[in-house]
Formats: structure tokens, C-alpha cells, sequence
């Protein structure tokens, strides 16, 4: 499989350092369960409106991708949705902050270990030795 393009992420946090890991997922429940990837999608309640051309590609199958800002505050914002091989709409301004309990899924690059970064009623947990590791 082609290596997928990674969500945008702004990180505002005073403390929350992220090194070389990028976003590739936003995932509730069992991070165990299918594969690494949670018992599902974070469900948005604002959903993408691509255009007719934001076909998707062998590296970006959904044909978007996401931006978010890590807030001072330790919550989460979605930002936009982006449509980089758009000729026309290149994004959807959203602005909505996640709630409840989630995980961000990161990784260093698209084929290494996931790194399972954990928000608790929507607030970023900043003990590192909270945040999971898997080679899956």
C-alpha cells in the first residue's frame, strides 16, 4: 500500500511535545480492536463536502485530509477539511472541538509502530507514560 499523507496538526500545547509523530487518525473505544485502529472514527459532527474532482488517490484514499490545533488548553479543534488534489475547493473551514474521550493515532511514518495519544473529556492526557505504544 502506497503511504498515506498524514493530518495536519498545530500544536499550541505549553508542555505536549510531539517530536516526529504526525496524525493519521482521530479513534474512540479499544484501540486494540481492528488492527490498532479503535472501535471506530471519531464521528464529526460536521462531516467533509468534497468537491466532484477531490477523487482520491493511492495516497490519499479518502480524498482529504484533516487539519486540527492542540489548543493551549489541552483540547482539540478540527480546523478544516483540505482537498489538496482539488483544482477548485481547496478547503472547509470548521472550527469544532472534539468532546468526550478519544485518541489521536500517530506515528513517526506511515509504516511505523502507532503511538495512542489519549484525551479524556476532551483534554489531552500529558503524562507520556499514559500515551500507548504497538507495533501494530
Amino acid at each position: 500500500m502506497t503511504d498515506q499523507i498524514p493530518d495536519g496538526l498545530k500544536n499550541n500545547h505549553p508542555t505536549v511535545k510531539f517530536g516526529d509523530l504526525e496524525l493519521y487518525a482521530v479513534v474512540i473505544g479499544d484501540i486494540k480492536a481492528e488492527h490498532g485502529w479503535g472501535e471506530g472514527f471519531y464521528k464529526m459532527p460536521i462531516e467533509p463536502d468534497p468537491p466532484e474532482d477531490a477523487d482520491g488517490c493511492s495516497a490519499l484514499w479518502s480524498g482529504y485530509t484533516t487539519t486540527y490545533e492542540l489548543l493551549e488548553t489541552g483540547h482539540l479543534k478540527l480546523v478544516s477539511y483540505n482537498y489538496p488534489f482539488s483544482d477548485g475547493k481547496k478547503k472547509d473551514e470548521v472550527n469544532y472541538t472534539l468532546e468526550g474521550d478519544f485518541w489521536l493515532v500517530m506515528r513517526a511514518d506511515f509504516e511505523g509502530p502507532k503511538v495512542y495519544v489519549p484525551f479524556v473529556d476532551g483534554v489531552i492526557v500529558t503524562d507520556y507514560d499514559l500515551w500507548q505504544h504497538a507495533d501494530y
